[in-house]
């Protein structure tokens, strides 16, 4: 039968149901942090909507261009690499600004305005709501907005590498700290389980040293739990103890009454 070592098997057994917890842990926050931040998002791409809306209501004007507005933006370098906010903040803007989006069109289909990052074809479908729609080169999150007053339609979108990097930032700053606490607890569990065997690696080894002709009763700081055992082997060694000591006794009587007929024996022998 192959011999299990408790300690071994409280290590392995503690860290692996603590890696799993922390795994599962990391992985439910992980998906509650992206539903969160897609319900900022799509938030701000409504607010900026409904702003939109307002300042194409204040300049008429803009309906009578026979050519569209193109709102400039800024060419900042994006970078993965996750630098203080103060370091983002440049003179020209955020990194972000071209991640961002927005088109005013008619109700005909004549577009009026847009970001330069933007194309010609509208960034959803003109229906009121929240779309997902690839252009040419990128995959846009819209939503689209329809002001019945003036009779526009005000899209605002945000490209989906914006929130992928985000969820790239999020999914690496949870590997980090699960990795960083099974260190940590994997130490600390293994500090307290071989504090807690040390006395019991040490009645063992007091076991090993004890000499048969002795039968010493051993005493050391053990566990309650390993007690028993303690008080068991030192009764063990009582009781062999004892009957050592009667055997001696009676080898020893029977001898003496031995001695008698013998020393008879050899005087009738002799004789």
């Amino acid at each position: 039968m192959k011999s299990r070592s408790i300690k071994k098997q409280i290590l392995i057994g503690v860290n692996l149901i603590i890696f799993g917890v922390l795994v599962l842990a990391s992985i439910v926050n992980y998906f509650r942090a992206l539903h969160e931040i897609d319900e900022m998002f799509d938030a701000q791409l409504a607010q900026t909507s409904r702003l939109l809306a307002k300042l194409v209501e204040s300049d008429p004007d803009i309906l009578k261009r026979q050519s569209p507005v193109v709102i400039a933006i800024p060419e900042i370098t994006l970078s993965l690499v996750e630098v203080p906010s103060a370091m983002e903040r440049l003179k020209d803007g955020h990194k972000y600004e071209g991640q961002i989006g927005f088109q005013v069109w008619t109700d005909s289909g004549e577009l009026l305005l847009k970001s330069e990052n933007t194309g010609n074809t509208p960034l959803a479908p003109l229906e009121q709501g929240y779309f997902e729609l690839k252009d040419a080169n990128h995959h846009w999150i819209s939503f689209s907005l329809h002001d019945a007053h003036s009779g526009i339609w005000l899209q605002t979108g945000q490209r989906v590498e914006l929130r992928n990097e985000l969820s790239l930032y999020l999914a690496s700053s949870q590997i980090g700290q699960v990795v960083i606490a099974i260190l940590f607890l994997s130490g600390l569990i293994y500090f307290l389980v071989n504090r807690s065997f040390a006395p019991i690696e040490q009645f063992c080894d007091q076991l090993k040293q004890s000499k048969p002709a002795e039968l010493t009763p051993i005493y050391s700081e053990l566990p309650t739990e390993i007690k028993p055992i303690q008080t068991a082997i030192n009764h063990l060694l009582s009781n062999i103890s004892e009957h050592i000591v009667q055997e001696k006794r009676f080898t020893a009587d029977a001898s003496h009454d031995l001695r008698t007929p013998l020393a008879v024996l050899q005087l009738h022998a002799h004789n």
